[in-house]
């Protein structure tokens, strides 16, 4: 894989959805600019990146950096800083005071604006509501990169750390921390065993209880695409522990739990001529037990067909869909 050095000159797009960007990077010593292109949420002109990438030929824009990785930092130079602040990112600094700030604190600025932003009142044209505004909007931003920077070192796309970012907000961070496989169920695009891996980059234990808990309804899953609403727990109990690699035992105290969660469910159903315990994720619990409920309301109904012939009306169902009515 490729890498390119330099900072951001200009965006040319970004979706504010889905955080695909389209910028000009300039790197240092050269003349040209480079078309970089990616899931890049929150790049600002002026920033400092290293992308990493192929370069690819466009049929109409020509060549390109398409970008899998980005890695930024703040700019270091006053060119940079000036980019950077101006462009818009903090509401009550446009191109001017940006301008005016960098000559004032050089390249202390950014440090300033971080650390002691009362400072700034020592600029021409900042009076405190001016302040104010600048304050509330660099916290934003730093809490929107820190979040971008700490998934980064997990090997977390951007495109999906901006989705995290968008349904955790400032507590992206601590949630993720906790309880990476809550990625599993919150995050689309994210199953369980990329969640695993950010777990385990993050030290989880290999047989945590969110980590079993979460294997668990991912086999769930995994058997709900098989055709399964259900499954007997006996059958299903082994088939974890190859995927999870852990112990029964583990995998049977975890079922409670996630029952206790409402999570699962497990009851008692008709396999063949035998009553076996059985497990279902929940929404499909709820599902089943609603059309049964469904059913039966229109069966006892006083408006029900009294014409209607059951058995055939089961076997055309059985036929039709490819089941068994037990």
């Amino acid at each position: 894989m490729e890498h390119v050095q330099g900072h951001i000159e200009r965006i040319t797009f970004q979706s504010a959805d889905t955080g695909y960007t389209v910028a000009q990077l300039q790197r240092s010593g050269r003349k040209h600019l480079v078309t970089i292109v990616g899931t890049m949420p929150g790049l600002q002109p002026g920033e400092t990146v290293r992308v990493f990438g192929t370069w690819k030929r466009h049929l109409i824009h020509g060549r390109q950096f398409e970008v899998s990785e980005v890695r930024t930092e703040m700019p270091a130079d006053a060119m940079g800083m000036t980019k950077y602040l101006g462009s818009g990112l903090i509401k009550g600094i446009g191109p001017v005071y940006a301008k005016r700030i960098v000559e004032h604190f050089g390249s202390a600025t950014l440090d300033v604006i971080d650390i002691t932003p009362k400072k700034l009142l020592e600029v021409s044209g900042i009076g405190a509501t001016r302040l104010k505004k600048i304050i509330t909007c660099w916290e934003a931003q730093k809490t929107i990169r820190d979040v971008m920077l700490f998934l980064q070192k997990y090997s977390v796309s951007p495109g999906f750390a901006q989705k995290i970012f968008k349904r955790y907000g400032h507590q992206a961070i601590e949630k993720v921390t906790a309880n990476p496989y809550a990625l599993a169920r919150d995050i689309r695009g994210i199953g369980f065993k990329s969640a695993d891996s950010i777990a385990s980059k993050m030290g989880h234990a290999h047989d945590s209880p969110e980590r079993i808990g979460a294997g668990i309804e991912h086999v769930l899953s995994e058997l709900s695409d098989e055709g399964h609403v259900c499954y007997p727990v006996e059958l299903f109990i082994p088939a974890a522990e190859t995927v999870l690699e852990v112990h029964q035992d583990l995998i049977r105290g975890q079922l409670e739990t996630l029952q206790a969660d409402q999570r699962i469910v497990l009851g008692s159903i008709g396999f063949g001529d035998q009553i076996q315990q059985a497990v279902w994720k929940t929404p499909l619990y709820n599902a089943e037990t609603g059309i049964a409920r469904e059913l039966q309301r229109l069966w006892r109904g006083k408006c029900r067909l009294r014409s209607v012939d059951s058995a055939k009306a089961i076997t055309w169902a059985q036929e039709a869909l490819n089941i068994e009515l037990a």
